[in-house]
């Protein structure tokens, strides 16, 4: 985009440019590329709803939410040219804002690569990922992209993975992930059905997860103290969690059980 200094991207976001809506294409070519001939076009706040969702160490591609939009809405397939202005947008109304920020460098290309649309370009997505324990690899003379295994479907948020239909919801990308930390992470079951889990990695608590079925129920703080009580037998370092700005209701969970705001980092 240019002259981005100049455009109110928020204004941008909120505008639906009569979207959602369907359109029937009919050249041959383009139905057997996307598989139909049923497209459909997101606006852009819909983008920003599925973005603000993806957590630390966690990333998604364009491609993954396209296909999620098809999957939810009963088309072939999402319009690609506007999914990746409208990405854009969110990126650059977060970056225009103060406060309520969305982890926009989170989200990949199609094919995994580096977005140079948003703000700070390719170097300014690269530095931050870097950051967030992500392994950045050239794949051109302009190309950069992430390492294989760090993004696509193992990221997908367990709503995204539901409405795709792709099984389990949640899962470790490779067995080799698994053996790792198998002995790190902790499930709460009754009978045959997995309530949550918690990861609990050195004194740092990761991944407290409660299946949809048995939220609000109080076993995310269940959870939360378990995983508390497992560090202190080995661990008299301070108990260490990161929580999004937006995940109003986990804060207050990790206020309630005594944990304190230490530090804010804000990425841009």
């Amino acid at each position: 985009m240019a002259n981005e200094d100049k455009k109110d991207f928020n204004a941008m976001l909120h505008d639906s440019k009569d979207m959602p809506k369907f359109q029937i294409i009919t050249d041959v070519k383009s139905i057997e590329k996307y598989g139909g001939d049923r497209m459909y076009f997101a606006p852009p706040i819909d983008y920003d709803k599925v973005m603000r969702l993806v957590p630390f160490g966690k990333l998604l591609t364009i491609g993954t939410i396209r296909d999620y939009f098809a999957k939810k809405n009963g088309a072939d397939f999402t319009e690609p040219i506007t999914a990746g202005i409208f990405v854009s947008i969110v990126a650059w109304a977060s970056y225009q804002r103060t406060d309520n920020q969305r982890p926009y460098w989170r989200t990949l290309k199609t094919n995994g690569e580096l977005n140079p649309k948003y703000p700070g370009g390719i170097e300014s997505q690269k530095e931050i990922l870097e950051k967030e324990g992500h392994t950045i690899i050239q794949k051109g003379r302009t190309n950069r992209g992430l390492q294989k295994g760090n993004y696509n479907m193992e990221i997908i948020s367990y709503e995204m993975r539901k409405f795709l239909v792709i099984e389990p919801y949640n899962f470790l990308n490779d067995y080799k992930q698994v053996r790792e930390k198998s002995k790190d992470i902790f499930l709460l079951v009754s009978g045959e059905e997995i309530i949550g889990s918690i990861a609990c990695y050195g004194n740092e608590i990761d991944d407290l997860i409660v299946n949809k079925e048995f939220q609000n129920r109080g076993y995310g703080k269940q959870l939360l103290l378990w995983g508390m009580n497992h560090i202190r037998q080995t661990s008299n370092e301070p108990i260490l969690l990161h929580v999004a700005k937006w995940n109003d209701k986990a804060f207050m969970l990790y206020k309630k059980v005594g944990f304190v705001l230490t530090n804010t980092v804000r990425v841009r």
